[in-house]
């Protein structure tokens, strides 16, 4: 819709090509049913977002007849082991029915455009609001407090009328790739631009415990060709008891070792050219309970322009898993978190794109689901990725987990393993 000026009139009010006037020139809408599905689970896009199975998903259809109120169980804040890397997504569509206009009132085919507003949160730290995968805020549920009002995002004026009438595209989806829109955050300083481009990049979120009623409103408002606006509103009420601390309580494999050995020497930002490191040099860290990296384990500088490139290798257990729920050739993931880092001091490098995630495809089911402690496969020995690792990682903290891939798709994680490193843990050659 191109540019946005913001006007302060008490609540920011947002103007862009079109008037979006708040009372949709006396052209209104009334939203019948809203439903809730489950879709995803992560933190940001920085990381892998693991999709929710049919079979795990909460679904929840809210209307007149449960006056828009979430039944006890119906939602949750993690996937598993109350694991806060696993905060649980879930998106929603509605139907909604025209008060006083007709479908012709639409603009044409490719010209259309809807936007959606969640405000009027009670209390102002809600249990449940929304969650920005990707933007200049991200990893928390909006509104946080009371300086936040609450959101507000729409498409671009390029919608066909099935896709507006009487209907709203999926907000929430977080493992497709969704419509692109404009996000912005409300609150009391005016009204900021978050940078979210697509609808997949944002969903509701919710915190288990609050011990507390959240109600909010969800407003829906619909272009028309006159320019103006039909609007509707709906209060959502969230009880207590509605949130559930984890959607499943599946058996997940557990993190047991780390094992790392500097093999080559490589250019900071490149896997190529390669140079053996001396025997002598080849330093190995292998880091189990406690997970205390050991002192003088792994190499950053090899000169002045090469760094080392790591093997690195999780073993994990895998008591109690069952081998059907897998297919025979899996992939498996390995992913590093480390707040306040990123891949290019801790990751892998493969050519010269660095990542927080690998992942080895086709592997034997009976080599990794073994009902004992696995010992996962190698980067480098079993993939063409190397890892590698700065200094400023010595008395840091990192997590590493291990993802397996089950027969629909999906990834069974397990939780996160922090690893604490000593204050030599890295050194230079």
């Amino acid at each position: 819709m191109g540019l946005y000026r913001v006007i302060n009139m008490g609540v920011p009010v947002l103007v862009g090509v079109c008037q979006q006037a708040s009372g949709g020139g006396g052209k209104t809408l009334t939203i019948g049913s809203i439903t809730f599905a489950t879709t995803g689970y992560g933190t940001t896009t920085s990381q892998p977002i693991n999709p929710i199975s049919v079979g795990e998903a909460l679904t929840t259809t809210l209307n007149g007849g449960n006056s828009f109120t979430f039944p006890t169980d119906s939602l949750a804040q993690f996937y598993s082991n109350s694991d806060p890397t696993q905060q649980v997504f879930t998106g929603f569509n509605l139907k909604w029915e025209a008060d006083n206009f007709l479908e012709s009132d639409l603009p044409s085919d490719g010209e259309n455009q809807i936007e959606w507003e969640v405000s009027s949160f009670s209390p102002a730290t809600p249990n449940t609001g929304i969650w920005f995968l990707e933007g200049e805020s991200t990893g928390q549920i909006i509104p946080p407090n009371a300086k936040f009002f609450g959101a507000k995002w729409n498409t671009g004026n390029d919608l066909n009328r099935a896709d507006v009438w009487e209907t709203a595209p999926f907000v929430g989806d977080v493992t497709s790739g969704g419509i692109p829109i404009q996000s912005f955050i409300i609150n009391t300083e005016g009204t900021n631009n978050n940078n979210t481009d697509r609808i997949s990049k944002l969903a509701i979120a919710s915190t288990a415990g609050s011990g507390s009623t959240t109600t909010f409103t969800l407003t829906v408002r619909v272009l028309l060709k006159s320019g103006e606006f039909a609007t509707g509103s709906q209060t959502i009420t969230v009880p207590s008891d509605a949130v559930k601390a984890n959607l499943t309580t599946a058996v997940q494999p557990t993190v047991t070792q780390v094992r790392t050995q500097a093999l080559l020497s490589t250019p900071f930002d490149n896997t190529f050219p390669q140079t053996a490191l001396d025997p002598s040099e080849q330093l190995v860290a292998v880091i189990a309970d406690p997970f205390n990296a050991p002192s003088n384990s792994m190499i950053y500088e090899t000169s002045g322009t090469t760094s080392a490139s790591h093997t690195f290798q999780v073993s994990f257990d895998t008591t109690n898993l069952t081998t059907s729920d897998f297919p025979e050739e899996m992939d498996v993931r390995y992913v590093i978190t480390a707040s306040g880092y990123g891949a290019d001091e801790i990751g892998f490098i493969q050519e010269d794109l660095f990542t927080s995630a690998v992942t080895f495809f086709g592997q034997d089911r009976n080599a990794i689901i073994t009902g004992d402690i696995t010992d996962g496969p190698t980067v480098i020995l079993d993939d063409d990725s190397q890892f590698k690792i700065v200094t400023a990682l010595n008395n840091a903290t990192w997590d590493i987990r291990v993802e397996l891939q089950k027969n629909d798709g999906t990834f069974l994680a397990s939780p996160d393993q922090t690893i604490t490193m000593a204050s030599d843990t890295v050194i230079n050659l």
